[in-house]
């Protein structure tokens, strides 16, 4: 899951919304390392910060998750 290689705008650089890796880093109390890992590298965040970079980021939960993508409910 390259959570955003700022495909929306980034690799080190500034996001759509100006964000900086350093500054998102930040604002979900998250390593900047650890922010270039999850970007990079693939890591995969826990579903909280995965929420708290979505919404920060503003950016789509559905582009992370491969076309024809089913969930499955079990009752």
């Amino acid at each position: 899951m390259r959570l955003y290689s700022y495909e929306t705008g980034y690799k080190g650089s500034p996001n759509k919304k100006g964000w900086t890796r350093e500054m998102t880093a930040e604002v979900v109390d998250l390593a900047p390392r650890y922010v270039a890992s999850i970007e990079n590298s693939g890591q995969h965040p826990s579903l909280q910060s995965f929420y708290e970079l979505v919404t920060l980021l503003d950016v789509s939960v559905d582009q992370f998750f491969p076309k024809g993508f089913k969930v499955i409910y079990n009752s």
